[in-house]
């Protein structure tokens, strides 16, 4: 005789096995899939940021690595973030829940057949029954197309946005260099790049509330033969 709760862990022992082998199966696909989001999302930030710049991404030499680096820590705070904004909820949802008295009854209401609310939650409850298909296909479809701009969002958009920001602070920011070159001229500006052979450089013209006037230059190295510049250390709190 087969004990009955042998009989119910069987059909979820049988789910269990099937859903691992399914993860195990379509593992290397969520590894392309999450491997290509990071990478996006790192090489959108970076190749907006040093463009503002006036620094050709593909001079620096990132590595395909850096890149999803980048794109990770960026998707990591953001998760962070949505975690917190979750647990505040909940527990707020908690609290209020156990403010509420337990012993509250709500009363019952009987629904007049006639009554316009009453026919109309048959009707849809009809339409759904028949319409089932139809709506789970709406739903997934709405669901697929809310995940696709959340990557978008995620990947893209705000990461544009977040270079285009870093990029302005860094040239509100930053503090000028002197640089000599071997005739003995002296220029003065801020580096933000630096590839093999070129050092990138900013000069600062004017400053309004929402913008920056400022001069891109492009030295060789080969012509350089010293830098000096201040800066500023802060102690750790």
């Amino acid at each position: 005789m087969v004990d009955p709760k042998d009989a119910d862990t069987q059909p979820n022992r049988i789910k269990a096995a099937w859903l691992w082998k399914v993860v195990k199966f379509e593992s290397l696909s969520i590894m392309v899939l999450l491997f290509a989001l990071l990478y996006s999302n790192g090489y959108a930030y970076l190749e907006t940021y040093n463009l503002k710049l006036g620094v050709p991404v593909n001079r620096l030499g990132y590595d395909t690595y850096q890149f999803v680096v980048y794109g990770g820590i960026d998707i990591l705070v953001k998760l962070g973030a949505m975690l917190f904004v979750i647990a505040g909820g909940t527990i707020f949802a908690l609290l209020v829940y156990f403010t509420e008295n337990p012993d509250r009854v709500f009363p019952t209401r009987t629904q007049d057949p006639t009554a316009f609310t009453y026919r109309l939650g048959q009707r849809l409850k009809k339409s759904y029954t028949k319409a089932r298909m139809q709506i789970t296909a709406v739903l997934l479809i709405t669901l697929l197309t809310f995940l696709a701009w959340g990557c978008w969002k995620i990947a893209f958009s705000q990461s544009i946005e977040r270079g285009k920001l870093n990029a302005y602070q860094e040239i509100r920011d930053c503090k000028p260099s002197t640089l000599q070159l071997n005739n003995l001229d002296v220029v003065t500006g801020c580096i933000v790049g630096e590839s093999d052979d070129m050092l990138y450089l900013i000069e600062k013209h004017s400053e309004g509330k929402d913008e920056i006037t400022f001069k891109k230059q492009i030295l060789p190295k080969q012509n350089l033969r010293s830098t000096s510049g201040m800066s500023t250390l802060t102690k750790p709190r």
